[in-house]
């Protein structure tokens, strides 16, 4: 019994050993959304796509949806479903399944998820940079961008805070007053950008979806 549980222990140590090696790692930037890194804390979640001269952060929030409240049930089913059952029994499933389709379905699906759009972080003449890396941790959580310009080793480290409620982005550069940035923000949907002290407030409107009006800004 003591050999088996020296052989568990041993596994699980070579297993948290890999573990610490646990990265999805890239040598250039995301082109397409489905490259980007997916970071969240449950509740607010960010597609990084690692640019280096612009980088984009698109965000979402969970209770960021499309249309409004509804109701998807149709009231025909409630009659069927004495017939179904009855296809059912006689193991007449295609027939039973016909049944479903013409009286239980309404055109309405569900209601999809909306994107908050994206923060951009915009370093103008970091277009030709060199020894590019990204990668995301899945040991720790953390998407990582490094570069070299002009000399300088740049890194950018995004997390999500799941206590704090907040998505953190870190920029660091190895040489003296490097950093030099501007931020921006663009939406597929309606929005309003105004800028208070140093925050950059985003007012969003949510989408209409299957013919329902939008109720969510």
């Amino acid at each position: 019994m003591r050999k088996i549980h020296v052989i568990v222990f041993l596994l699980f140590l070579a297993f948290a050993a890999q573990a610490q090696n646990l990265k999805l790692w890239y040598s250039k930037p995301a082109q397409h959304w489905t490259e980007a890194l997916p970071l969240g804390n449950s509740r607010l979640g960010v597609m990084v796509f690692g640019g280096t001269s612009r980088e984009e952060l698109q965000l979402n929030e969970e209770t960021f949806w499309s249309g409004g409240p509804y109701n998807n049930n149709n009231p025909k089913g409630r009659e069927a479903l004495p017939k179904v059952r009855e296809l059912v029994f006689q193991n007449k499933f295609v027939e039973a399944q016909k049944v479903i389709d013409e009286n239980f379905f309404t055109p309405q699906h569900g209601m999809r998820y909306l994107t908050l759009g994206s923060l951009f972080i915009h370093q103008p003449g970091h277009e030709q940079a060199r020894n590019y890396y990204r990668d995301l941790n899945l040991e720790n959580a953390t998407a990582t961008v490094r570069y070299e310009v002009n000399g300088v080793n740049y890194t950018r480290t995004v997390f999500s805070s799941f206590s704090d409620n907040v998505i953190m982005v870190r920029l660091e550069a190895d040489k003296s007053k490097a950093l030099s940035f501007s931020l921006s923000y663009d939406s597929p949907l309606k929005s309003a950008v105004t800028v208070k002290g140093r925050k950059l407030l985003v007012r969003c409107e949510g989408a209409e979806h299957e013919g329902i009006p939008a109720a969510m800004h």
